[in-house]
């Protein structure tokens, strides 16, 4: 059938977003999942997703869109009326657009598969 084949080894890191533990142009992508709305320096972040991604490389990321209904959801209601209040795990300001994600990616070069 249709299936890929891969070839390789899986491997999970954790450490900062601005100083990621792995060489310079190591590794094949970068997964970040629900981290750039909690990250204040997002230049910083995707330099540093640039220096350890191979030529060629995938940076795949899910990020909370900067609209109402996130406002609204996340902030509003998530944060200020339900369990999250005490936390205040999200940060409005560090929320980001399609639109704003996608020229960031641009000007460090990154070609923009999709951003929706």
């Amino acid at each position: 059938g249709g299936e890929a084949q891969v070839k390789g080894t899986l491997e999970f890191r954790q450490g900062s977003t601005y100083s990621l533990p792995v060489a310079d142009a190591s590794v094949d992508g970068v997964v970040a999942m629900n981290v750039l709305e909690h990250t204040e320096d997002l230049q910083r972040l995707l330099q540093e997703v640039q220096r350890v991604l191979k030529p060629g490389g995938v940076f795949a990321f899910h990020t909370i869109n900067r609209s109402w209904p996130a406002y609204w959801m996340m902030i509003k209601m998530a944060q200020d009326w339900m369990l999250l209040k005490r936390r205040r795990a999200n940060n409005w300001r560090f929320f980001v657009s399609p639109a704003e994600i996608s020229g960031l990616l641009r000007e460090h070069n990154f070609a923009v598969q999709r951003a929706d």
